[in-house]
């Protein structure tokens, strides 16, 4: 059976229940973070016929911490074997998806502040360490260095 998003809707918390023995694991304090900054900006993954949470069980344990009734979730129709593989690529992905560097510190350091990015000041410090090259020699930074070395001694 083809996967097809039936319709996005809010559902009761309540009313749904995990994928059993889902493995992954979830920063909480992050996704609560985010929740509490921005709202839940992206649906859960829902299987109609039985309310079962293929992708979003993060987002579903920080709603209800949050005291939540309800999140915005795709509803689906999948058969057992595509809600099993629909589980797996949406914990798969997170851990091989990655960064364009240049383009992450440039999005922090225009953004207005740190809360509620999922980053903090030492992330900051540590892409600039790694993305921003080094003087040239010759250069008028590496000659001030080069000066305040030689007037030090």
């Amino acid at each position: 059976m083809a996967r097809r998003i039936l319709k996005t809707k809010q559902v009761k918390i309540a009313d749904l229940i995990p994928y059993p023995g889902n493995p992954r694991t979830h920063n909480m304090d992050l996704i609560v973070e985010s929740l509490e900054a921005h709202g839940q900006f992206r649906a859960i993954v829902v299987r109609q016929k039985d309310m079962m949470v293929l992708a979003g069980h993060g987002t579903v344990q920080a709603a209800r911490s949050l005291g939540w009734d309800v999140v915005d979730a795709h509803l689906i129709e999948c058969d057992d074997d595509q809600a099993r593989a629909i589980n797996l690529v949406d914990n798969k992905s997170n851990d091989d998806a990655g960064y364009d560097e240049k383009a992450l510190l440039a999005m922090l350091q225009d953004a207005p502040g740190l809360k509620g990015t999922g980053f903090e000041k030492s992330d900051l410090t540590r892409l600039q360490a790694r993305t921003v090259p080094p003087e040239p020699p010759g250069s008028q930074a590496a000659a001030v260095k080069t000066v305040s070395i030689l007037v030090t001694c």
